[in-house]
């Protein structure tokens, strides 16, 4: 029996940009799941911890947001991201990112 299984990885990126969308989400699903489990007052771990995961953590949910043009969560993300690097001392950094959460925010007001 020939196996049906089929490998789109390669082939998604010569399709339409809604499929390309719908293919990162779903490889990404695991992203969503733990990046809505991180609400506050969630046991998940995904983004609690060291901070070298956790920021991975968020780096992969960020693609994956700003993908799906969800500016809410990508500004949620950038202020959880500037936390990290202020609890660190990483200033610069800091300040980068919550002024990416403050351009999310004016995305999200503007559609």
């Amino acid at each position: 029996q020939e196996d049906l299984d089929v490998d789109i990885s390669q082939d998604f990126q010569k399709s339409s940009t809604e499929i390309e969308k719908l293919y990162l989400a779903f490889t990404d699903s695991q992203t969503i799941q733990k990046f809505l489990q991180s609400v506050p007052g969630s046991d998940s771990g995904a983004f609690s911890g060291d901070s070298g995961t956790v920021l991975v953590n968020y780096s992969r949910a960020l693609r994956l947001f700003k993908s799906l043009d969800e500016m809410r969560i990508v500004g949620v993300i950038y202020n959880n991201i500037g936390n990290i690097h202020l609890k660190e001392g990483r200033y610069e950094e800091a300040l980068e990112c919550y002024k990416e959460a403050i351009k999310a925010a004016e995305d999200e007001i503007q559609q």
